[in-house]
């Protein structure tokens, strides 16, 4: 089995190929190249895509779906995604942007007569052969929840703090309460030994929501975290950190958009985590990128015990 994570600009974009098998989960930003070349790639080895996941329907996750050629759609064979037709809203470009193209795939779902599966119950599963199941642990049903998030020290930025300077600002007194965050899929890819969590941009409520069948004595013992929503600070939270065991975290951003990653993101799983071994390993996707401009120092890493790569290929 091997699980790619592909540089989709500021979006998310997963490929999980095992025994022949595709399954994608989401496609990046509308701009971005990364799933039509995945396609390409697929078709080229005269293969399917077998599953392909929305986990929610805003553009940096179903924009690469959106842009898809509609002779693609033939290589398509289900489709879990839990949109229903949604209103156009009076404000917001950013939301009508990522709800008209909600609206445009439903319609190219229906049109292209792909299975699509609506009904995304938890304990839902789609097998990959070899005990191998991608399961859902949250369906994405839609909330509409309280309360605006706002931005730590400067309106956006945290990259120029040193982590001593964030360690006075190390709590969860703001997280991510946003509706079209809260209505993401949350996925465990799992044999029964092995876990790999896929949480979509999920708020962390929601996420916790996903994770009730664990707890701090009885953890979830993870081989790998795609963190939620690009490694924002108000997407990961102390709780959600002592129901899990993890030290590889994988991050999907090019960091152009939103200040993501947050260095506080870290600054809580430095601090908050459960290790299963001595060093956490963020894995960017853009790690040269983004290496440049979170101006972490090797001192730090030192003292914090972690290490930052370009890891987006994980074999198993």
């Amino acid at each position: 089995m091997t699980i790619s994570f592909l540089r989709a600009k500021h979006g998310d974009c997963i490929n999980i190929r095992h025994n022949d098998k595709n399954v994608i989960i989401d496609s990046g930003t509308p701009d971005s190249d990364a799933y039509s070349c995945l396609i390409d790639e697929v078709r080229a080895q005269g293969q399917r895509v077998d599953l392909l996941v929305i986990t929610h329907y805003d553009y940096d996750h179903i924009g690469g779906v959106f842009a898809m050629d509609s002779d693609n759609w033939e290589i398509v064979d289900n489709v879990w995604f839990n949109s229903a037709q949604m209103v156009m809203p009076t404000v917001n470009k950013e939301n009508y942007l990522s709800i008209r193209q909600a609206n445009s795939v439903q319609s190219a779902l229906e049109d292209f007569h792909v299975k699509w599966d609506r009904e995304l119950t938890r304990g839902k599963v789609f097998e990959l052969g070899n005990n191998w199941l991608l399961k859902i642990l949250y369906g994405g049903c839609d909330k509409i929840l309280d309360g605006v998030g706002e931005f730590l020290s400067s309106p956006k930025c945290d990259w120029n703090a040193t982590f001593e300077e964030l360690e006075h600002y190390l709590n969860d007194n703001v997280l991510d309460t946003t509706e079209v965050n809260a209505s993401s899929i949350v996925l465990l890819l799992t044999d029964g030994e092995h876990n790999y969590l896929f949480p979509g941009d999920s708020t962390p409520q929601v996420l916790l929501d996903a994770l009730s069948d664990y707890s701090e004595t009885n953890p979830l013992r993870l081989d790998l975290l795609k963190l939620p929503h690009h490694g924002s600070y108000k997407n990961i939270t102390h709780e959600i950190l002592k129901k899990i065991i993890c030290s590889d975290y994988v991050v999907l951003t090019n960091g152009k958009v939103h200040f993501h990653p947050n260095k506080k993101m870290m600054l809580k799983v430095l601090n908050w985590g459960r290790r299963t071994d001595d060093k956490i390993r963020f894995h960017l996707n853009y790690h040269q990128e983004l290496s440049e401009k979170l101006k972490i120092s090797e001192a730090e890493q030192k003292k914090y015990k972690f290490e930052l790569d370009g890891q987006t290929e994980f074999k198993i």
